[in-house]
């Protein structure tokens, strides 16, 4: 499903709560839009394309709702299937990927996860780059994806590789977990496999890659004619299987390495002189004389959010993210937009506010606060209120002083975050991360109760992905 239809859909769905306070400019006029409304929001063909996975092992793909009982599948020949809350592992709502929608409406042409003859889903493709002996191979099963890489002959120069990918416009993301890479062997010019966005489809063309090896850990890679930067990792733990991210924004390409796919951290970054229409998806390479074969799954593509329009965090202290153009912050408590109003935090359990998507908490020193700067810098202090654009810090060195938030300001730290174990983490297209002690559903939206917060309704269009979180 387009991006510019999601956003659409989500503001439209959105407006009864911003004219409930006000009249009707005309009699039935509520009605009106209200029936459109109606069938904006509730038609099954506008229902978001997604993927649930369920405790007992199963993966189903289809448009998804929220019924009584928990998600409800409605499967590409228009299957309706009921997953319970409690034998759900995870949904995913957002259905990774910003190709044009195929003819009868669908996002893939046929049902990805259940393809039986193992072949692609549309958009994806797949291409043999290189001087390989013959062409490689790629297919897709339950959501597994394998690639066969062919080598190149003895007296070809250059690099084999089999690449499974599709068009992406503008910034975005590719995450995955490469599961299995064979051969693993970890001496001479190994075999790798992992993620990759590339100008074109020609064995020349400008890309950046992030891949693994068996055992020489992890490399990543920026080619064009200007130059090549390389950056490898070759600690033995760093194998499959093993999750990794490339995410580009603002002509910068940056290199995520994850045990969980949750935690990430990161491997290394470059500047990329890519076109904005590029191709973004699954590589893996043949460095010997044998043939390179690896499985990838969990595989998704998303846009991100450029810098410039990035929607400021408040993390709670037990891990709940609350993405909001939040209006002021005093010793007391928040003054959400209206949007969020409703939500009731004190400034005692806010642990950072977050004013720029980069951010690595590990580079911070346990217990310490203060302001952490755009360029690096660290200035040790106490909050003491934010308004207007500018937030107010008090040390003993400095006495009280006023920073600007535009640009200068990265976060701002009070106290450590300690996450609570929720039963379920929920992620939201405004870049939220809800962690609830209890949630409910009803139709087409989902209640949740935050301790620290207080309690929030989320409707269909604003999900991202239901997840369960593992027990200890």
């Amino acid at each position: 499903m387009a991006d510019w239809f999601l956003e659409a859909r989500r503001r439209f769905c959105a407006w009864p709560r911003k004219i409930a306070r006000r009249k009707p400019s005309a009699p039935g006029c509520v009605w009106i839009r209200g029936a459109a409304l109606l069938l904006f929001c509730a038609h099954p063909a506008w229902a978001l394309a997604g993927i649930v996975e369920t405790l007992d092992g199963k993966t189903i793909e289809g448009r998804l709702h929220l019924g009584a009982a928990g998600v409800r599948v409605i499967s590409s020949n228009a299957e309706r299937i009921e997953i319970n809350l409690t034998n759900l592992l995870r949904a995913d709502f957002s259905m990774a990927t910003n190709a044009s929608a195929s003819p009868d409406g669908a996002s893939f042409g046929q049902d990805a996860s259940h393809r039986e003859d193992g072949a692609l889903p549309a958009p994806w493709r797949s291409a043999s780059i290189g001087s390989a002996e013959r062409r490689g191979g790629a297919g897709q099963v339950d959501g597994v994806f394998t690639l066969e890489a062919v080598p190149r002959p003895r007296k070809m120069r250059g690099e084999a590789l089999h690449f499974v990918y599709q068009t992406w416009d503008g910034d975005g993301e590719i995450v995955a977990r490469v599961v299995s890479l064979q051969p693993r062997g970890a001496k001479g010019k190994p075999a790798r496999a992992g993620v990759m966005m590339r100008a074109g489809l020609e064995p020349e063309s400008a890309n950046v890659s992030l891949s693994l090896s068996g055992g020489l850990g992890s490399l990543f890679r920026r080619w064009s004619r200007k130059g090549e930067k390389v950056v490898g990792d070759q600690r033995p733990e760093i194998k499959p299987p093993y999750w990794v991210k490339l995410a580009r924004e603002n002509g910068q390409i940056a290199g995520y390495l994850s045990t969980d796919g949750q935690s990430w951290k990161l491997a290394a970054s470059s500047a990329t002189d890519l076109p904005t229409r590029m191709f973004v998806g699954l590589a893996v390479l043949s460095r010997r004389d044998t043939i390179a074969a690896a499985a990838l799954d969990r595989v998704s593509i998303r846009s991100t959010v450029p810098r410039a329009q990035f929607t400021p965090r408040v993390v709670l202290r037990d891990g709940t993210v609350i993405a909001d153009h939040f209006v002021a912050m005093d010793e007391t408590g928040i003054t959400f937009s209206q949007e969020k109003r409703p939500l009731k935090v004190l400034t005692a359990d806010v642990a950072r506010l977050l004013f720029q998507p980069v951010f690595e908490a590990s580079s911070l020193t346990p217990g310490r606060t203060g302001l952490l700067l755009s360029n690096g810098d660290f200035i040790d202090g106490e909050f003491r209120g934010l308004e207007g654009g500018w937030v107010m810090i008090s040390s003993v060195l400095l006495g009280q002083r006023s920073y600007e938030l535009n640009r200068r300001v990265a976060a701002v730290i009070l106290r450590r975050v300690s996450p609570r174990m929720a039963p379920f983490e929920i992620t939201t297209s405004d870049g939220s991360v809800w962690h609830p002690a209890s949630l409910t559903v009803q139709e087409e939206t989902l209640h949740v109760e935050e301790p620290l917060a207080g309690a929030r309704e989320i409707p269909v269009p604003e999900l991202l992905e239901i997840r369960r979180n593992a027990t200890r």
